[in-house]
């Protein structure tokens, strides 16, 4: 069996090497953070983006730790092929940054954002009983791409919301711009799950191929709508924000209308990366 697309390199291009070494997701966090804070006219310390990042880089390394120790045969796309042929090293990675994300933690963040960061935890740890339990086969209602975006997008909002003077009358403030953008984040999860089906198979996991594959079909409109309610909002309030998800949702859009023609390995990087869009805004 080949373990990469016929279309992919054997040495992968430098584009690829964020998605290889799971840093895309990072970033993608750190700047939507960047993006809430400045909408709620907050500056935060460097520290919190550094947890963020820290925090984020973790959590995507187990994922994808646990999908190659959890395959049944060799992996099927070149992030799980990179992982499965660079595994001790990558563990050894996770155990230091988890370790320095800790002491960060310990030193610097404060109170009032460790309560709200163990409620998150919690979520996403939730999140992993469904998915590795036979609990996924009983919790289907809602499909592991959509609960996967939204808490991505309570992540990043957790923080400014916390640093907020009056972070009760700031929540109808980011309430919105968070919902759109964990709508945006789940679409780029779909994809990512209707690309690597394969993997999923392999590894025995529930996704929305398997549990709502009736709602694939409805995809292309969804974002089109997104990009339509977004953009309409962004003529009313906190523009930069909704600009951004406007453009990622155009971005994935296009993405979907041309994917016979691009990748899998370069299919992978563009989900990831055209979430990237407030670094378009965010000197506005």
């Amino acid at each position: 069996m080949k373990t990469l697309s016929q279309h992919d390199s054997a040495i992968p291009h430098i584009g690829a090497w964020p998605n290889l070494i799971g840093l895309d997701s990072p970033i993608v966090a750190v700047c939507w953070q960047a993006m809430f804070a400045k909408i709620s006219g907050i500056d935060l310390p460097w520290f919190i983006h550094l947890i963020l990042g820290l925090s984020t880089w973790c959590i995507y390394l187990v994922d994808r730790i646990i999908d190659v120790i959890r395959a049944r045969q060799e992996a099927t796309t070149s992030r799980h092929c990179f992982t499965q042929r660079h595994l001790r090293k990558l563990i050894s990675i996770l155990i230091i940054i988890s370790i320095c994300n800790l002491a960060m933690i310990i030193r610097f963040l404060p109170h009032k954002l460790l309560i709200t960061g163990i409620i998150t935890l919690g979520l996403i740890a939730i999140y992993y009983l469904i998915r590795l339990t036979r609990l996924k086969n009983i919790i289907t209602l809602i499909p592991r791409e959509v609960m996967c975006g939204m808490l991505f997008a309570l992540g990043c909002a957790i923080a400014p919301h916390a640093y907020a003077t009056t972070p009760w009358i700031n929540t109808p403030t980011l309430f919105i711009p968070v919902i759109m953008f964990g709508m945006v984040c789940s679409a780029s999860c779909i994809l990512i799950s209707i690309w690597e089906k394969e993997a999923d198979a392999i590894t025995a996991d529930s996704s929305i191929i398997t549990t709502h594959s009736h709602f694939i079909p409805h995809l292309a409109s969804t974002l089109t709508c997104l990009t339509a309610v977004t953009l309409t909002l962004s003529c009313i309030l906190h523009w930069q924000a909704f600009l951004s998800i406007t453009v990622s949702a155009i971005l994935l859009r296009l993405a979907l209308h041309h994917q016979n023609r691009i990748s899998s390995m370069n299919r992978r990087v563009l989900a990831d990366a055209v979430l990237l869009s407030p670094l378009i805004f965010m000197g506005f």
